[in-house]
């Protein structure tokens, strides 16, 4: 190493310091663009998902306190609106659930929405004939259904999908706690491999300057020593 040329010295120690922060810099935008990644998935996936099935549930609700009010409802005009709204609200279900369907990626997300979807086609059938039983203004039978099976279909229903929307919190939370861990983990890398060039760069330039002062030092003392009339030094 003694015997490499100044410039040689040069270019191997900034070589060196270049290489560290080109990978500091790769790894940054790396960990950046893993961030981003987490961050997008739960935005545009995760999060939307948890949004519609909100929704849903407060349809379901919605529809369920329609069918209540059909049962206290004496006015024909009225009964039918209530009817209407109903199978409205089912439409903006059938909407919401092929727009989650569409988001689904994960085979435990499909697993869930075929269950909600078998869920959900136990309890239309029992709601049409709780819409028919009320629309012939059989209330006693309608009510009896609205009271027993078709209340535990509900339930079942609604229950499922909120467990979906658990499910999804769950998983939006795992996945902030990852994007978390990741930045401080490779906060920590980059900061050791930030170090390292620090250490490497002044470890360089004690290096290349003690190889310059030092010849140099030696040069003057030789013209001080020739200058005083003593040419007995020995100049390399």
């Amino acid at each position: 190493m003694t015997n490499l040329k100044l410039g040689t010295r040069l270019g191997l120690a900034f070589g060196l310091v270049v290489l560290l922060l080109i990978g500091i810099t790769g790894l940054g935008i790396q960990s950046l663009g893993a961030l981003h990644d987490g961050t997008q998935l739960i935005v545009k996936n995760r999060y939307p998902q948890v949004v519609v099935a909100n929704d849903i549930v407060l349809q379901i609700s919605d529809n369920a306190i329609a069918m209540r009010n059909i049962l206290l409802i004496d006015d024909h005009d009225a009964l039918l609106k209530e009817i209407q709204r109903i199978e409205d609200g089912e439409k903006g279900i059938n909407a919401n659930l092929v727009t989650l369907q569409q988001m689904l990626s994960s085979d435990m997300g499909r697993k869930s929405y075929g269950e909600i979807s078998a869920l959900r086609a136990t309890y239309e059938k029992g709601q049409k004939e709780f819409l028919k039983l009320a629309a012939t203004g059989a209330t006693m039978d309608a009510s009896q259904l609205l009271l027993t099976s078709l209340r535990t279909d509900q339930q079942n229903y609604i229950n499922r999908v909120k467990g979906f929307i658990k499910g999804g919190s769950i998983v939006m939370a795992k996945s902030s706690v990852e994007a978390s861990d990741l930045y401080h983990s490779k906060t920590v890398i980059m900061l050791i491999m930030a170090a390292v060039a620090v250490v490497l760069a002044c470890g360089f330039a004690f290096w290349i300057t003690r190889s310059i002062t030092r010849p140099v030092n030696h040069a003057v003392q030789v013209a001080q020593s020739v200058a005083a009339g003593d040419l007995s030094s020995h100049v390399e």
